[in-house]
């Protein structure tokens, strides 16, 4: 469930001008966490992780694509 909140911070924080303010002053996750349980979003350094993973991933898959064969 925490994955979830995560995205749910991240939402939130999208449309928050104030929240990104607060989270750009984060020094580290552990002060992101922090901040995100004073808004009510329960997550974890776990979440942080697989979400860097999911980042990665996703950026060496769009990278990596290869485009289809065009016939003339």
């Amino acid at each position: 469930m925490s994955r979830e909140e995560l995205k749910n911070l991240i939402h939130t924080a999208e449309h928050n001008l104030s929240l990104r303010k607060e989270i750009k002053k984060c020094k580290n996750e552990k002060d992101l966490i922090y901040l995100a349980s004073n808004y009510g979003f329960t997550i974890t350094m776990n979440d942080l992780r697989e979400f860097q993973d999911e980042e990665r991933l996703e950026s060496w898959f769009n990278v990596s694509r290869i485009n289809p064969i065009r016939k003339n």
